[in-house]
């Protein structure tokens, strides 16, 4: 480690190991931030020479740095809407146990916010886990700024919380409802594994750290422990589509979620889309189903055969959930048979399991446009033209849509819309 950049890229994949977490753009920024600020408080003369020390304690010192996230309490209501209304009666019935893990729990509130809504259940168990210690103590602790709460309203604030100075302590037997623990998502103790199988797990906005063979170990391992017909809940960013053999992708309540399989299946990898330079096909499945391309998919959509074409489309979707092409087509054909409700459901999927699919943004801009809702079509065009100038990626993989006349009409509804928005004078 003769220069400073060496020694600083030692450090990093040092953590990068230890963790499975990739340390790239803003974290990496943090890091270097974190490591000079480490050595200046040692003394040491140079990053070289800290690099030369880095033992257990350093570590530990800069993964607190970098690790603990900013969090609030009821981030994305939803899913606990979904925890509430759906979860917790499977398990009061039977039907799930009553064990959910908060996984990458960070200061807590995730963990706390599970059981603001499960108080009162009886046989419920919530574990909180994360691999700072530091935000552990802190979760242990349950006591917040007034940051954390934004989304409360003040009857939820005093029902849950006792005001301490500037802070809110949670009250103490919501404090007792959850059990907290440090430990590293790619080495889940055996001790902890007793714990489940778990009705519920929650693992949002934890993936996104990790490099992509880490993520895949992480997942492995969280679906082992989660029981069958259990609900994992991710970030609405995330997506796990590798595992598409053992998830089932559900959207309600205006948000998403997974399921497990209820027969637990061999785990297995997906064939992936294979792309020529004229389609893009499918493998056959273990029933001997022949190739399909898409374009022959459209090709009945352009013939008018809907309801045969909508069919084999529920099929295919049923069999490989996470192909946004056929979520895409999906919402052509229900936009052809003028359910355009179930249309923008289709493109939902398709764009949460992929945010840069241009096309799902035309088409999504397409049917507010119908609707009359041209400001949401102007924004939702504004999004597609913006993918494609980025990448044609989309195009290449659908190639029975003509790039230039995709772009010309893109062109063209812009200025419609934006000329058609009224002027407003200060």
């Amino acid at each position: 480690m003769k220069t400073r950049k060496e020694a600083l890229s030692k450090i990093k994949e040092t953590l990068q190991e230890i963790t499975g977490h990739k340390i790239e753009g803003v974290h990496w920024r943090i890091l270097q931030r974190a490591i000079e600020e480490r050595k200046n408080q040692k003394g040491y003369d140079s990053i070289q020479s800290y690099a030369k020390r880095l033992n257990k304690d350093e570590i530990e010192w800069l993964l607190e740095r970098l690790l603990v996230k900013e969090t609030y309490f009821f981030r994305e209501r939803p899913h606990f809407e979904i925890l509430k209304y759906n979860v917790l009666p499977e398990i009061r019935r039977g039907d799930l146990p009553g064990a959910i893990w908060s996984a990458g729990c960070s200061t807590g509130e995730e963990a706390y916010s599970i059981a603001f809504v499960v108080a009162g259940a009886p046989g419920i168990r919530i574990y909180g886990t994360d691999i700072s210690k530091r935000a552990i103590e802190m979760a242990k602790e349950g006591l917040y700024r007034r940051d954390s709460l934004r989304l409360l309203n003040p009857d939820e604030i005093s029902r849950y919380f006792i005001k301490e100075g500037e802070y809110f302590r949670v009250k103490e037997h919501f404090r007792k409802m959850v059990h907290f623990e440090v430990f590293n998502l790619l080495e889940v103790p055996v001790g902890f594994e007793r714990n489940g199988p778990f009705g519920a797990i929650f693992l949002r906005n934890v993936l996104m750290y990790f490099s992509p063979e880490a993520r895949e170990r992480v997942l492995d391992k969280v679906l082992s422990l989660l029981a069958p017909g259990g609900y994992l809940f991710l970030s609405v960013t995330e997506t796990v589509g590798f595992l598409s053999n053992r998830l089932e992708l559900v959207i309600d309540r205006d948000t998403v979620y997974f399921r497990k399989s209820l027969v637990e299946e061999k785990v297995e990898r997906k064939e992936p889309l294979m792309v020529t330079s004229s389609e893009l096909s499918l493998k056959a499945d273990r029933r001997g189903r022949s190739l399909f391309s898409y374009e022959e998919l459209v090709e009945k959509l352009t013939e008018g055969e809907l309801e045969e074409l909508e069919e084999e489309l529920t099929d295919y979707i049923e069999k490989d959930p996470f192909q946004p092409e056929l979520h895409f087509i999906q919402s052509l054909v229900l936009e052809e048979l003028g359910d355009y409700r179930g249309a923008l459901l289709s493109l939902r999927r398709c764009l949460y399991l992929d945010p840069n699919f241009a096309l799902g943004y035309w088409q999504r801009g397409r049917i507010y446009e119908i609707l009359g809702d041209k400001l949401r079509a102007l924004s939702e065009y504004r999004k597609a033209e913006k993918l494609l100038d980025e990448s044609d990626t989309v195009l290449y993989r659908l190639t029975w849509f003509n790039p230039y006349y995709i772009k010309a009409f893109l062109r063209r509804k812009l200025e419609e819309l934006q000329e058609a928005q009224p002027v407003h004078h200060g």
